[in-house]
């Protein structure tokens, strides 16, 4: 697989034994490393408290915006989150498969999980268009032509980027003649942390 959708989290020091931490670390940069991108849920507790795996420094967290591209106040916020997307009322499969009381498979749910396919997917849309680009230029594309939804421009722990654009993505790839003309902003560390690239 080039993209996983991770629509689960954990939080708090049940998640994992510190010994195993660095386990899954190794593992989530192993995946990245080659060209796998990786996108988790940001978490629904509307705390700052980090979500694992979205808060490894090679996943992509995403957080939860509502109708009106506002952040829910159930989205998690911190340092790692990198891009929101529609959390909130999306229409989705029951978890048991069912059928509900009114014989319908589908209803009403929100929270990360939900915001989490919007975003794999966007990822997938582009890099069907460009297949020749890394895991890493699709998620600085990414980055780069998400909806800053603050007063100020840039990221921060609420919204990360802003919200993922499909659109706007391809045509940011179009306009820099593909894979080769990505600008490279990420750190590496996940979340806000950019690198100066002016020299790049």
């Amino acid at each position: 697989a080039d993209i996983v959708n991770l629509s689960l989290g954990c939080r708090g020091e049940k998640c994992y034994v510190k010994r195993q931490e660095q386990l899954f670390a190794d593992m989530y940069r192993s995946s990245y490393d080659s060209s796998m991108l990786l996108f988790a849920a940001s978490g629904n507790a509307g705390t700052n408290e980090k979500t694992y795996p979205a808060s490894y420094k090679t996943v992509v967290s995403v957080g939860a915006v509502g109708p009106q591209n506002k952040v829910t106040k159930f989205s998690q916020y911190n340092d790692q989150v990198e891009l929101v997307a529609p959390g909130k009322w999306i229409l989705s499969l029951d978890s048991d498969g069912q059928t509900n009381n009114n014989n319908n498979l589908y209803s009403i749910k929100s929270g990360t999980s939900m915001a989490v396919p919007f975003a794999s997917g966007a990822a997938a849309l582009v890099w069907s268009n460009y297949p020749k680009c890394t895991a890493e230029e699709i998620r600085n594309v990414l980055i780069q032509t998400a909806l800053d939804r603050k007063t100020q421009k840039g990221c921060d722990s609420m919204y990360g980027f802003g919200v993922v654009q499909v659109k706007d993505a391809v045509d940011y790839l179009e306009r820099v003649g593909g894979c080769d003309g990505v600008k490279i902003v990420l750190s590496g560390m996940g979340g806000c942390s950019i690198i100066d690239y002016e020299n790049n």
